[in-house]
């Protein structure tokens, strides 16, 4: 099913950060300290208990309609990614043509999955359709 959290933790795959660590300290670094590496994987080896629900924070409600706007175009998944109810799901590549007859520019792009309990994170490419890139053969 793939590496556990604790373990892209331990790894530090998770929280992804890229930046190069010899060239400097960057404002934003979110990568863990050893003792928060330490305390996740202490939680998940003592069976990633429930804390107690009334010091959980409210519920997410997520905005309804679009935060960018009406978009100019709209491009949904051929087929929906089916959500284990445990385990890890591995980086998916679907591969969406835009069908665009020329250049265009972009200038706003948001994901909109249809479960968002589901999603943690997305990530977009933009390639030139003759590439082999990310080929797929979904």
């Amino acid at each position: 099913m793939g590496q556990s959290y604790s373990g892209c933790v331990v790894t530090r795959k998770m929280p992804p950060w890229f930046a190069d660590p010899t060239y400097g300290h960057f404002a934003n670094d979110r990568s863990l300290s050893k003792s928060e590496i330490d305390a996740i994987v202490d939680w998940v080896d003592a069976g990633a208990a429930e804390g107690n629900p009334k010091d959980a924070p409210p519920p997410r409600v997520w905005p309804t309609g679009w935060s960018i706007g009406t978009p100019d175009a709209i491009f949904e998944m051929p087929k929906a990614v089916a959500i284990p109810a445990k385990g890890t799901v591995e980086y998916q590549y679907i591969i969406l043509p835009t069908r665009f007859s020329e250049d265009k520019w972009v200038e706003k792009v948001e994901v909109r999955p249809s479960d968002r309990s589901t999603v943690h994170h997305a990530v977009v490419y933009i390639r030139d359709a003759e590439t082999k890139w990310l080929h797929t053969n979904h």
